[in-house]
Parts: structure tokens; C-alpha cells; sequence
């Protein structure tokens, strides 16, 4: 077979582009920009809500990591010689971190050391209730509190939720 140069009108109808010089019609081009604004939309929707989940998982854990932190300092009470505060009393966030958050009774064993919160995510407060705890195998009676730590926080409804972390503080 001879080969025969290919014109470039022939070409182009092989690759199958129209050479009739229409281009696209009105309805063509309103149902494209239709499909790229659906998924557009979806993916700002996904967008969105991962955004939610992100801010979420973050106050949560810095939730978390301030009631670790105040457990951990309150096991080291002596329960003999906390008051009770059966009344929520508020704590303010520290403007220094080394500025301890004082709780009621007598010396300066009852000072805790927190990381700086929002005050605008965030509100603590804590209790301070007497426990009943039965008498050791030995006869001893030992004195124990129940220090709780809430705190309190917008939900993504915009309601107010309340997340209490109690700790047992025991003589021994």
C-alpha cells in the first residue's frame, strides 16, 4: 500500500475534534458548571466538617490534658486537712504558668500548677466533697475527699456541656 500524506483537516476528524466550528452549546456548558458546583459544594461540605472534628479532638484534649494535670497534683493532698466546698468555686487561668491556683485550707501544699486555658472555651471549677471510706483491715480509719475538677464548654449546638474528672484524695 502507498501511504498518502494526511491532511490536517483528517487528522483532527480521526482524533475525533469537531471541525464544523460550533463548539459547545448553552445547555452543554449550564450542565457543566452544574457538576463542578456539585462537587464543589460536597467538597466543602467535607471540608467543614472535618474542620468540626479537628476543633473538637483539639478541645477535648486540652480538656483532658488539664484534668490529667490537676489529678495528678491533688493525689498529692492531704484529705485531713482540705476543707469542704460542696459549691463549685471557679478558678481563673493563671496569666503566669508558674503562678500556682491555690485551693482553701491551711499551708502551701494545696497549690496547683496548671497550663494557661482560654477562658472563653473554657470555665474550671472544682469541689471539694467529705467521703465516707470503711475502716482498713487493721481498724485504721482513714480520711478521704472527693476533689472533682469541672469544666464547662460549648458543644457545636451551642449549648453549654459540663465534664466532671473526679479524684479520691485518701490519707493513709
Amino acid at each position: 500500500m502507498k501511504d498518502h500524506p494526511v491532511s490536517a483537516e483528517e487528522q483532527l476528524r480521526i482524533a475525533g475534534v469537531s471541525t464544523s466550528g460550533r463548539g459547545l452549546g448553552l445547555v452543554e456548558v449550564l450542565v457543566g458548571v452544574g457538576l463542578l458546583m456539585f462537587l464543589f459544594l460536597w467538597l466543602w461540605q467535607v471540608f467543614m466538617q472535618s474542620k468540626t472534628l479537628v476543633v473538637g479532638g483539639q478541645r477535648e484534649l486540652e480538656m483532658t490534658n488539664l484534668a490529667r494535670s490537676f489529678a495528678a497534683q491533688a493525689r498529692s493532698f492531704r484529705a485531713g486537712l482540705l476543707p469542704a466546698v460542696f459549691e463549685p468555686e471557679i478558678l481563673h487561668p493563671p496569666t503566669d504558668p508558674e503562678q500556682p491556683i491555690v485551693l482553701p485550707g491551711p499551708g502551701r501544699r494545696h497549690q496547683i500548677f496548671l497550663p494557661p486555658w482560654d477562658a472563653k472555651s473554657f470555665q474550671l471549677s472544682y469541689t471539694i466533697v467529705p467521703m465516707t471510706v470503711p475502716p482498713s483491715p487493721s481498724g485504721k480509719v482513714h480520711t478521704a475527699m472527693l476533689v472533682s475538677l469541672l469544666i464547662a464548654t460549648p458543644n457545636n449546638a451551642g449549648e453549654i456541656a459540663t465534664f466532671t474528672y473526679p479524684v479520691v484524695v485518701i490519707d493513709e
